[in-house]
């Protein structure tokens, strides 16, 4: 009496798909998705002419096959186990009626090609999780494996908690599920139109409309990417180096032993062993050592059968052709000497143009007046180079007995240059900007021996900053005549040369470095020659004065 009833009703036809039914439905729903069938050449099997499209009927394989939407990017759907698809007989609401083009009379169920099941596989692992297994040495970081597992599992979990919910309580199961999920790839910064597909083929097995859902999954990305899972992104933040057996933070360049690291995220954990929770779950990457090599790829570089982390990054500036006047006359206006600032703009395109490839001299900027502009132009050498790739020290650093200033630079900038008398500092400093190695000091790691890839520029107001050799290979001083001009002069300047970081990296491109020679003396300066004379200490000035003396005396004498 009740299928009587069915019949003759307007309710359409619905075909449960599954192991329960033996048949797994294809459904094309567009266009692009037919042109894919089309190409995948299908061996004949039972087919259904839809309002957008077919349903192709296969044979269950007789292991679980789930539902799942967008395959292959394009409006193609697998309707399986807990999946339906509408029948033969029904009426679509913009009046086509659903009909054999292939009937099951004519053609027996075919079974389901295997290129259709590796799009399921696919679909099933997001491309962010296959990225992270999969890793190119160059590629950047992604997550490590437990994330990815972590991930998976979370996604395993929502798509049963959600298909056992009872009914009235699926839409919430939904909503709670999918926020747990949501944050942990937001977290991991993993997309999440994969794992919403999963868990909308869940709800939807349900029974749930799918416009619930789709609101409801809007919901969950929502709440859950304004609270990400904490673990995950604090995990994200670091890498674990086992050579230095220590923790390294990617923004700040900071390395941590465990203790010091289990020490800062006490928090995290009762018993305050977030470090070694982190390792045992693989839920932090894990790599040999780090290493500063700007002319090697970027990211994560394979040597020997090891992972490093190569922490040099570009700046990203793009070259913009067009007019670079502005800068012409601010330099022109910092050094009116034709010859200095001609070597100066060679020592600024060189670093630009061939990061990791250091200068072996450094430049020494003296000004009698503040203001004049000098740390505004070490600003745009910055931002061209990229200013994660410029330190900022100071001669307190430069002559304190840690020298990590140095491992993460390819310029360093030394601010109000000031080494007093003696030459012991300023033997220090040759070595810094000459040698290719330089022995490291840092806190709490063990003296390691450096790959040395960093400029040097020196500033200064001081008259006599550093006391030099006559016969001084490494130093290349300009003492700049400039007054002060107006505030507004700078703020105008300022606001152009921000804007036009690729006009003046394209303006140095055409500077002409033919006859520069980074690893060869500077040219001599009228401001060096002086320097030199001031660097004599007051034992050879007394001892010349003698001299002279004697010979004064003697000259009397005879």
């Amino acid at each position: 009496d009740e299928l009587a009833a069915w019949d003759d009703s307007s309710l359409n036809v619905g075909v449960p798909c599954g192991a329960a039914s033996g048949i797994v439905v294809l459904d094309v729903d567009s266009p692009e998705a037919q042109a894919l069938i089309d190409s995948w050449s299908l061996p004949a099997t039972p087919c259904v002419t839809t309002a957008r499209g077919r349903h192709y009927y296969f044979r269950h394989p007789g292991f679980a096959v789930g539902n799942s939407v967008r395959l292959a990017g394009t409006k193609l759907d697998i309707r399986g186990d807990g999946g339906y698809v509408v029948g033969v007989g029904s009426l679509h609401e913009s009046g086509a009626i659903y009909e054999w083009e292939v009937s099951p009379d004519d053609v027996a169920f075919a079974d389901i090609p295997p290129i259709v099941l590796d799009q399921l596989k696919a679909k099933r692992v997001p491309s962010t999780t296959r990225k992270a297994v999969g890793r190119e040495p160059g590629a950047s970081i992604g997550y490590p494996h437990g994330v990815a597992g972590a991930l998976a599992s979370a996604q395993r979990d929502a798509t049963i908690k959600i298909a056992e919910a009872l009914d009235g309580e699926r839409n919430d199961m939904l909503f709670s599920a999918g926020v747990r999920l949501a944050s942990m790839v937001a977290a991991a910064s993993a997309e999440w139109d994969g794992f919403a597909d999963c868990l909308r083929d869940a709800a939807k097995s349900t029974g749930l409309e799918e416009v619930e859902i789709d609101r409801t999954l809007a919901s969950c990305w929502k709440s859950g990417s304004e609270n990400p899972d904490p673990f995950i992104a604090t995990a994200r933040k670091w890498v674990y180096l086992s050579k230095p057996n220590g923790f390294y933070h990617l923004e700040s360049r900071e390395m941590l032993d465990v203790a010091a690291f289990n020490n800062t995220h006490m928090k995290m954990l009762a018993k305050g062993k977030f470090g070694e929770y982190l390792l045992r779950n693989d839920l932090i990457e894990r790599m040999h050592d780090f290493v500063y090599e700007p002319q090697s790829p970027e990211g994560v570089i394979e040597r020997d059968g090891l992972e490093l982390l190569n922490t040099y990054r570009a700046s990203g500036i793009e070259v913009t052709e067009g007019d670079a006047s502005p800068f012409e006359e601010f330099l022109s206006y910092l050094v009116p000497d034709e010859d200095e600032r001609s070597h100066l703009l060679k020592m600024i395109a060189w670093t630009v143009r061939h990061p990791g490839q250091k200068l072996r001299h450094a430049l020494l900027f003296r000004s009698e007046h503040q203001g004049i502009g000098k740390t505004m132009l070490t600003e745009i050498w910055a931002e061209l180079l990229g200013t994660h790739n410029v330190r900022k020290s100071t001669t307190e650093e430069i002559t304190g007995q840690y020298q990590g200033f140095i491992m993460n630079a390819q310029l360093v900038v030394l601010e109000e240059l000031n080494l007093g008398a003696g030459m012991r500092d300023y033997n220090r400093l040759k070595e810094l900007i000459s040698n290719d190695i330089v022995s490291v000091n840092e806190k709490y790691q063990p003296i390691r021996n450096w790959r040395n890839v960093a400029s040097f520029v020196m500033l200064t107001n001081l008259e006599v900053p550093l006391q030099i050799e006559a016969s001084d290979r490494r130093i290349f001083f300009i003492d700049s005549p400039a007054l002060p001009r107006d505030g507004e002069y700078y703020a105008d300047f300022a606001a152009w040369w921000q804007e036009n970081l690729g006009v003046i990296k394209w303006y140095l491109g055409d500077v002409d470095l033919n006859g520069f020679r980074p690893a060869e003396p500077p040219p001599m300066t009228l401001a060096k020659q002086e320097l030199i004379a001031d660097s004599r200490t007051d034992l050879a000035r007394d001892v010349g004065l003698e001299i002279a003396r004697v010979k004064v005396c003697s000259s009397g004498t005879s």
